[in-house]
């Protein structure tokens, strides 16, 4: 699977990314990580739609909150593994 893509979405569109990692954080309830993110439940759909568009090559149409919550938890792992080597 390319992930630099994902990477530099990421790395530009802060707000996507902290939505993304609330929304798994939040089982996949809108209206929590609306709650969580003092934000209006429909901004938080908009920025799914907009995720949606961006991972669609990477995790297809179905399943997206299952696909979305193994991709964040990779990209979680990856961030403790490089700290860790780093760190040795």
């Amino acid at each position: 699977m390319p992930h630099g893509r994902l990477i530099i979405h990421f790395k530009y569109t802060s707000n996507l990314q902290e939505t993304l990692l609330c929304y798994v954080r939040c089982n996949g309830e809108i209206s929590k990580t609306a709650a969580e993110l003092f934000q209006h439940p429909n901004t938080i759909r908009y920025r799914l739609q907009k995720a949606k568009k961006i991972l669609r090559p990477f995790l297809g149409n179905e399943n997206f909150y299952e696909q979305l919550f193994i991709l964040i938890t990779l990209y979680l792992l990856q961030g403790k593994i490089n700290r860790y080597n780093f760190q040795q």
